[in-house]
Protein backbone atom coordinates (compact mmCIF):
# COMPACT_ATOMS: atom_id res chain seq x y z
CA UNK A 1 0.00 0.00 0.00
CA UNK A 2 2.02 2.68 -1.29
CA UNK A 3 2.16 5.42 2.06
CA UNK A 4 0.44 2.82 3.90
CA UNK A 5 2.80 3.76 6.87
CA UNK A 6 2.74 7.24 6.10
CA UNK A 7 -1.63 7.55 6.04
CA UNK A 8 -0.83 5.81 9.59
CA UNK A 9 1.10 8.00 11.20
CA UNK A 10 -0.93 10.89 9.97
CA UNK A 11 -4.19 8.99 11.42
CA UNK A 12 -1.99 9.15 14.70
CA UNK A 13 -1.02 12.64 14.46
CA UNK A 14 -4.82 13.70 14.07
CA UNK A 15 -6.35 11.48 16.62
CA UNK A 16 -3.85 13.07 19.76
CA UNK A 17 -4.81 16.52 18.13
CA UNK A 18 -8.97 15.50 18.32
CA UNK A 19 -10.65 16.76 21.32
CA UNK A 20 -11.27 14.21 23.95
CA UNK A 21 -15.05 14.33 23.33
CA UNK A 22 -14.63 12.64 19.75
CA UNK A 23 -11.95 10.50 20.97
CA UNK A 24 -13.81 9.06 23.18
CA UNK A 25 -16.37 8.11 20.31
CA UNK A 26 -13.45 6.50 18.37
CA UNK A 27 -11.60 4.78 20.87
CA UNK A 28 -13.93 1.60 21.23
CA UNK A 29 -13.92 1.43 17.45
CA UNK A 30 -10.24 1.93 16.93
CA UNK A 31 -9.84 -1.01 14.64
CA UNK A 32 -11.95 0.68 12.14
CA UNK A 33 -10.45 4.12 12.58
CA UNK A 34 -7.08 2.34 11.52
CA UNK A 35 -8.57 0.80 8.88
CA UNK A 36 -10.83 4.02 7.44
CA UNK A 37 -7.53 5.78 7.52
CA UNK A 38 -6.50 4.08 4.38
CA UNK A 39 -9.52 5.43 2.16
CA UNK A 40 -10.42 3.62 -0.71
CA UNK A 41 -6.69 1.79 -1.09
CA UNK A 42 -7.95 -1.32 1.02
CA UNK A 43 -9.60 -2.02 -2.31
CA UNK A 44 -6.24 -1.95 -4.34
CA UNK A 45 -5.36 -5.94 -3.59
CA UNK A 46 -8.84 -7.28 -3.61
CA UNK A 47 -7.97 -10.21 -6.30
CA UNK A 48 -4.78 -8.51 -6.69
CA UNK A 49 -3.57 -10.02 -9.94
CA UNK A 50 -6.73 -9.57 -12.42
CA UNK A 51 -9.01 -7.04 -12.85
CA UNK A 52 -12.43 -7.18 -10.96
CA UNK A 53 -15.10 -4.07 -10.34
CA UNK A 54 -13.62 -3.60 -6.74
CA UNK A 55 -10.30 -3.35 -7.35
CA UNK A 56 -11.39 -0.61 -9.99
CA UNK A 57 -13.64 1.23 -7.24
CA UNK A 58 -10.84 1.72 -5.24
CA UNK A 59 -8.92 3.31 -8.02
CA UNK A 60 -11.39 5.32 -9.45
CA UNK A 61 -12.76 7.18 -6.12
CA UNK A 62 -9.16 8.60 -6.36
CA UNK A 63 -10.41 10.71 -9.54
CA UNK A 64 -13.56 11.66 -8.37
CA UNK A 65 -15.20 14.13 -5.83
CA UNK A 66 -14.89 13.27 -2.33
CA UNK A 67 -18.31 14.87 -1.66
CA UNK A 68 -20.36 11.93 -2.54
CA UNK A 69 -18.33 9.89 -0.25
CA UNK A 70 -18.88 11.46 3.22
CA UNK A 71 -22.67 12.68 2.33
CA UNK A 72 -23.27 9.07 1.93
CA UNK A 73 -20.84 8.48 5.41
CA UNK A 74 -23.60 10.73 7.10
CA UNK A 75 -26.69 8.70 6.52
CA UNK A 76 -24.84 5.61 7.76
CA UNK A 77 -24.01 7.45 10.61
CA UNK A 78 -27.44 8.29 11.64
CA UNK A 79 -28.24 4.65 10.69
CA UNK A 80 -25.67 3.21 13.28
CA UNK A 81 -26.88 2.63 17.14
CA UNK A 82 -23.27 2.99 17.76
CA UNK A 83 -19.99 4.95 16.84
CA UNK A 84 -18.54 2.17 14.51
CA UNK A 85 -19.61 4.09 11.25
CA UNK A 86 -18.40 7.52 12.92
CA UNK A 87 -15.24 6.16 13.66
CA UNK A 88 -14.76 4.87 10.08
CA UNK A 89 -15.42 7.87 8.44
CA UNK A 90 -13.61 10.08 10.64
CA UNK A 91 -10.17 7.39 9.99
CA UNK A 92 -11.65 8.14 5.88
CA UNK A 93 -11.34 11.78 6.61
CA UNK A 94 -7.47 11.61 7.17
CA UNK A 95 -7.30 9.66 4.17
CA UNK A 96 -8.54 12.32 2.04
CA UNK A 97 -6.99 15.36 3.69
CA UNK A 98 -3.09 13.65 3.34
CA UNK A 99 -4.49 12.72 0.02
CA UNK A 100 -5.35 16.09 -1.08
CA UNK A 101 -2.76 17.63 0.28
CA UNK A 102 0.21 15.76 -0.79
CA UNK A 103 -0.94 14.45 -4.19
CA UNK A 104 -0.83 16.99 -6.08
CA UNK A 105 2.98 17.42 -5.64
CA UNK A 106 3.75 13.90 -6.14
CA UNK A 107 2.85 14.33 -9.35
CA UNK A 108 4.89 17.25 -10.23
CA UNK A 109 8.02 15.09 -8.64
CA UNK A 110 7.19 12.17 -10.98
CA UNK A 111 7.86 14.69 -13.72
CA UNK A 112 10.92 16.39 -12.56
CA UNK A 113 12.07 13.31 -10.77
CA UNK A 114 11.28 10.94 -13.42
CA UNK A 115 9.78 8.64 -10.59
CA UNK A 116 6.75 6.55 -10.10
CA UNK A 117 3.94 7.62 -7.71
CA UNK A 118 4.26 4.57 -5.93
CA UNK A 119 8.30 4.44 -5.65
CA UNK A 120 8.04 8.23 -4.42
CA UNK A 121 5.24 7.16 -1.78
CA UNK A 122 7.60 4.07 -0.79
CA UNK A 123 10.75 6.43 -0.62
CA UNK A 124 8.32 8.73 1.98
CA UNK A 125 7.73 5.77 3.62
CA UNK A 126 11.46 4.34 3.82
CA UNK A 127 12.39 8.35 5.45
CA UNK A 128 9.30 7.81 8.26
CA UNK A 129 10.82 4.31 9.33
CA UNK A 130 14.28 5.60 9.22
CA UNK A 131 13.60 9.07 11.83
CA UNK A 132 11.99 6.57 14.02
CA UNK A 133 14.74 3.82 14.35
CA UNK A 134 12.78 1.05 12.20
CA UNK A 135 14.21 -0.71 9.32
CA UNK A 136 12.34 -0.10 6.40
CA UNK A 137 13.25 -3.16 4.87
CA UNK A 138 12.11 -5.62 7.46
CA UNK A 139 9.27 -3.42 9.44
CA UNK A 140 5.65 -4.86 9.73
CA UNK A 141 3.29 -1.95 8.14
CA UNK A 142 0.22 -3.44 9.18
CA UNK A 143 0.08 -4.33 13.11
CA UNK A 144 -2.68 -1.83 12.69
CA UNK A 145 -5.03 -3.72 10.45
CA UNK A 146 -6.93 -6.10 12.17
CA UNK A 147 -9.96 -7.40 9.42
CA UNK A 148 -12.80 -9.75 10.80
CA UNK A 149 -16.12 -9.92 9.55
CA UNK A 150 -18.20 -7.74 11.95
CA UNK A 151 -15.72 -4.95 10.70
CA UNK A 152 -16.09 -5.88 7.14
CA UNK A 153 -20.18 -5.60 7.64
CA UNK A 154 -19.76 -1.52 8.93
CA UNK A 155 -17.24 -0.66 6.03
CA UNK A 156 -19.13 -2.57 3.22
CA UNK A 157 -21.92 0.16 2.63
CA UNK A 158 -19.40 3.23 2.28
CA UNK A 159 -18.63 1.44 -0.66
CA UNK A 160 -22.09 -0.65 -2.12
CA UNK A 161 -20.08 -3.77 -1.74
CA UNK A 162 -20.89 -7.23 0.28
CA UNK A 163 -19.45 -7.78 3.66
CA UNK A 164 -17.71 -10.76 1.82
CA UNK A 165 -15.64 -8.73 -0.79
CA UNK A 166 -14.37 -6.10 1.82
CA UNK A 167 -13.57 -9.02 4.24
CA UNK A 168 -11.50 -10.26 1.18
CA UNK A 169 -9.83 -7.14 0.14
CA UNK A 170 -8.56 -6.69 3.62
CA UNK A 171 -7.41 -9.62 4.10
CA UNK A 172 -5.54 -9.92 0.43
CA UNK A 173 -3.89 -6.68 1.26
CA UNK A 174 -2.80 -7.98 4.18
CA UNK A 175 -1.24 -10.73 2.12
CA UNK A 176 0.42 -9.02 -0.46
CA UNK A 177 2.09 -6.47 2.01
CA UNK A 178 3.37 -9.24 3.59
CA UNK A 179 5.42 -10.36 0.67
CA UNK A 180 6.33 -6.67 -0.17
CA UNK A 181 8.25 -7.18 3.05
CA UNK A 182 11.52 -8.50 1.36
CA UNK A 183 14.59 -7.21 2.32
CA UNK A 184 16.53 -10.77 0.67
CA UNK A 185 17.69 -10.68 -2.92
CA UNK A 186 15.89 -14.47 -3.16
CA UNK A 187 12.57 -12.89 -2.08
CA UNK A 188 12.73 -9.46 -4.02
CA UNK A 189 13.49 -11.23 -7.00
CA UNK A 190 10.03 -13.96 -6.89
CA UNK A 191 8.21 -10.96 -6.20
CA UNK A 192 9.89 -9.08 -8.86
CA UNK A 193 9.42 -11.91 -11.40
CA UNK A 194 5.83 -12.55 -10.18
CA UNK A 195 4.99 -9.01 -11.04
CA UNK A 196 6.46 -9.77 -14.42
CA UNK A 197 4.44 -12.32 -14.81
CA UNK A 198 0.92 -10.77 -13.59
CA UNK A 199 1.89 -8.12 -15.70
CA UNK A 200 1.90 -6.10 -12.93
CA UNK A 201 5.27 -5.06 -13.22
CA UNK A 202 5.50 -1.30 -14.17
CA UNK A 203 2.34 -0.79 -11.96
CA UNK A 204 3.27 -2.20 -8.72
CA UNK A 205 7.24 -2.67 -8.75
CA UNK A 206 7.49 1.05 -6.25
CA UNK A 207 5.56 -1.04 -3.70
CA UNK A 208 8.80 -2.43 -2.84
CA UNK A 209 11.13 -0.12 -0.67
CA UNK A 210 14.37 0.12 -1.87
CA UNK A 211 17.54 -1.29 -0.74
CA UNK A 212 18.84 2.20 -0.36
CA UNK A 213 17.75 5.32 -0.25
CA UNK A 214 16.96 7.72 -3.40
CA UNK A 215 19.44 10.54 -2.20
CA UNK A 216 18.14 12.23 -5.79
CA UNK A 217 14.36 13.03 -4.25
CA UNK A 218 15.91 13.46 -0.23
CA UNK A 219 15.10 17.07 -0.26
CA UNK A 220 11.89 16.50 -1.93
CA UNK A 221 10.92 13.76 0.76
CA UNK A 222 11.65 16.12 3.23
CA UNK A 223 9.11 18.38 1.90
CA UNK A 224 6.53 16.09 1.75
CA UNK A 225 6.90 15.29 5.05
CA UNK A 226 6.88 18.90 5.92
CA UNK A 227 3.67 19.43 4.11
CA UNK A 228 2.21 16.25 6.14
CA UNK A 229 2.91 17.90 8.96
CA UNK A 230 1.15 21.05 7.84
CA UNK A 231 -1.78 19.03 7.27
CA UNK A 232 -2.47 17.86 10.76
CA UNK A 233 -4.42 20.98 11.76
CA UNK A 234 -6.63 20.85 8.69
CA UNK A 235 -7.73 17.20 9.32
CA UNK A 236 -8.45 17.66 12.64
CA UNK A 237 -10.78 20.53 11.64
CA UNK A 238 -12.49 19.03 8.82
CA UNK A 239 -13.37 16.37 11.81
CA UNK A 240 -14.76 18.60 13.89
CA UNK A 241 -17.10 20.56 11.20
CA UNK A 242 -17.97 17.14 9.97
CA UNK A 243 -19.27 15.74 13.65
CA UNK A 244 -21.03 19.06 14.13
CA UNK A 245 -22.82 18.57 11.17
CA UNK A 246 -23.86 15.21 11.46
CA UNK A 247 -27.27 15.81 11.44
CA UNK A 248 -27.41 18.69 8.35
CA UNK A 249 -26.57 18.73 4.76
CA UNK A 250 -23.57 21.04 5.06
CA UNK A 251 -20.19 19.65 4.22
CA UNK A 252 -16.94 22.04 3.90
CA UNK A 253 -15.85 22.94 0.11
CA UNK A 254 -12.61 21.25 0.86
CA UNK A 255 -15.11 17.57 -0.15
CA UNK A 256 -15.47 19.17 -3.53
CA UNK A 257 -12.23 18.07 -4.07
CA UNK A 258 -11.04 14.86 -5.08
CA UNK A 259 -7.87 13.07 -3.92
CA UNK A 260 -5.84 13.93 -6.24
Amino acid sequence: MPAGYTHYVFGEQVLDQLNESIKKRIMPYIDLYHIGIHGPDILFYYDVYKKNPVKSLGFGMHQLPANSFFKHAKELIKQDATDAALAYTIGFITHFTLDSSLHPEIGVLENTLSMTHSLLESELDRELLVRIGKDPLTANLTTHIHPDYTIALVIAPFFDLKAEEVDKALHDLLFILKWLVAPTKLKRNFVLSVMKLGGMYEEYKGLLINYEKDEHAANDINHLIEMKDEAVPLAVSLINEYVDHLDDDYLNERFNRNYE
